[in-house]
């Protein structure tokens, strides 16, 4: 016999649900942000840049339903554990959801194919990142978080190489110096929003354990 649903269970699934459809917004503007720079298509950029509204919108109503379950039903255990690390997983995916809008950015910046190309990259790493957190909200996995979590390593190494490559080229007009500065900019954005998402899979951990590590090391 199935047991029957407690008014708290159907809040928390509720929530757990706003919680998950931020994190599907956020990978979707990724995955467009993506192709937007690739095909330097403008006007998917100002899609993104427009939809990201709607994101900012789901952290406030996560936020506001995870204090409303907090002062109403006093969970206790992993109930408790599952609201705290929504409120502060949402802060994670808002920021980035602006560093995609960011990145989206590079849409009409001179071409320089080295960099194009290495922010790519980047980005599709910590896609990887954003679809396994959409996966892990629905089911969370401490182990998998704990795994998923290393592919941050592949971004940082990207920058290092990224931070060289940059070097190496020589402006030849203000037009070059504008284009290197706004590519210095997104591969450093690209590396904070690795960061973003390790502690989403460290808040992933805490849901199940209980305790929160430091994954970001």
């Amino acid at each position: 016999m199935a047991k029957q649903m407690t008014r708290l269970d159907e809040k928390l699934q509720l929530f757990s649900k706003l919680v998950s459809e931020m994190g599907l917004r956020v990978g979707e503007a990724a995955s467009q942000a993506q192709q937007a720079v690739a095909d330097n298509d403008m006007g998917l950029m100002a899609k993104i840049v427009s939809d990201d509204a709607f994101i900012d919108q789901l952290r406030s109503l996560v936020e506001s339903d995870g204090v409303r379950i907090l002062v109403s039903e006093a969970p206790y255990g992993k109930a408790i554990r599952t609201v705290v690390a929504g409120m502060k997983i949402v802060t994670h995916l808002e920021r980035v959801g602006d560093m995609v809008v960011k990145f989206a950015t590079l849409c009409g910046v001179k071409r320089i194919s080295v960099l194009l190309e290495g922010c790519l990259a980047m980005l599709q790493y910590d896609r990887q990142m954003i679809d396994g957190v959409q996966e892990l909200l629905d089911e969370p996995d401490d182990q998998k978080a704990i795994q998923l979590a290393k592919l941050d390593d592949k971004v940082d190494a990207l920058r290092l190489e990224m931070d060289r490559k940059l070097l190496d080229i020589e402006p030849k007009d203000a037009t070059d110096r504008s284009a290197l500065y706004q590519y210095y900019a997104s591969i450093k954005e690209l590396e904070r929003l690795g960061d973003h998402m390790t502690s989403v899979c460290s808040w992933i951990v805490y849901i199940v354990r209980g305790e929160k590590p430091n994954l970001n090391e």
